[in-house]
């Protein structure tokens, strides 16, 4: 058999591979998607909103009220010793958190409420007029248990704020919803010996999901070493667990810091989340997830309403070359 014959067989399996591999193992590709094309609200640069959209596989940056810009493309990301993503925006080195629906800036840029673990609709700051408001991430998670939770000290590592890793701002004098941080959540740690291979998340909705999103490790913008030094899941084991046509499959964690959609073959109800293997901590052995979310409802209330860019027949890029 010559090297022509060989390369065809390797083809050949590889294409059969891929065909029978169902598409919910595979995560979808935040620049591929084609649902984000209205500019809204991701942080602020100096006191002016900015604003992002993502169209033909770039993420377009805006500042709000002036016509400036700058874009990214997938390879215009790289990942720093700690996991995080990273990119230059407007002259910038900018930590980016993004995946399924989401994209943040993880730094001052960025957008945060430090008031919101009580409910949905707590304010933030000392005007409760309802001119600043922070409100969590909708999700169509009802309630997340565990077989196992962490306690250190008086920190007890549960699920409760698992979904409210995330949530949205919305001004009186700008309407426009802005994703934003809750700085009070922390992730769920199992809390067994060991690696905690075999524990489980059990995740019930309000309707049938179609997924759910997940931020896997210790993620934490201000003390990004965590990530590292704890576990982190490196496959996780998915099931059914409602009344429905049973499934079960397996998920593959890339090692970064990143919002992974999991796709589900069919709309659940309950599903279970079990660890089957972790990448190791640096310094702890225990594993860690510190968000689960839902890719629907989306976020955001309305769209942007403020003065739309210039018609130009070339985006007008804030570029090096340009500056």
């Amino acid at each position: 058999m010559n090297c022509i014959d060989i390369c065809k067989r390797i083809i050949k399996v590889v294409l059969i591979f891929l065909t029978i591999i169902p598409p919910y193992l595979f995560s979808e590709d935040f620049f591929s998607q084609d649902t984000l094309h209205e500019y809204r609200e991701i942080g602020v640069y100096g006191d002016v909103p900015l604003l992002f959209k993502v169209e033909d596989g770039i993420v377009w940056l805006k500042v709000d009220y002036e016509n400036r810009f700058d874009s990214l493309k997938a390879n215009d990301i790289e990942i720093d010793k700690d996991g995080f993503s990273y990119a230059s925006v407007f002259n910038r080195e900018i930590s980016i958190l993004y995946g399924s629906r989401f994209f943040l800036f993880m730094n001052d840029m960025s957008s945060y409420f430090g008031h919101g673990i009580k409910g949905i609709g707590t304010f933030y700051g000392t005007d409760f007029s309802g001119a600043t408001r922070a409100i969590y991430n909708k999700t169509l998670i009802r309630n997340i248990e565990s077989t196992s939770s962490l306690k250190e000290d008086s920190i007890l590592y549960d699920t409760k704020l698992l979904n409210k890793y995330l949530g949205y701002f919305t001004y009186m004098s700008h309407p426009e919803m802005a994703q934003v941080f809750n700085q009070n959540a922390h992730p769920w740690v199992e809390g067994v010996d060991g690696p905690g291979i075999g524990e489980q998340l059990i995740i019930s909705f309000t309707e049938p999901s179609n997924d759910i999103v997940v931020l896997n490790g210790f993620v934490d913008r201000n003390r990004k070493y965590l990530f590292k030094a704890n576990n982190r899941v490196k496959t996780a084991i998915i099931r059914s667990a409602d009344s429905g046509e049973p499934f079960e499959f397996e998920y593959q964690f890339e090692d970064m810091v990143r919002f992974d959609e999991i796709r589900f073959p069919r709309p659940a109800e309950k599903v279970v989340f079990e660890i089957k293997d972790v990448y190791p901590g640096e310094k702890w052995d225990d594993t860690c997830i510190s968000a689960v979310l839902t890719r629907e409802p989306d976020p955001y209330i309305g769209t942007n309403t403020s003065p739309a860019p210039p018609a130009v027949s070339e985006p007008q890029v804030f570029g090096p070359e340009t500056r």
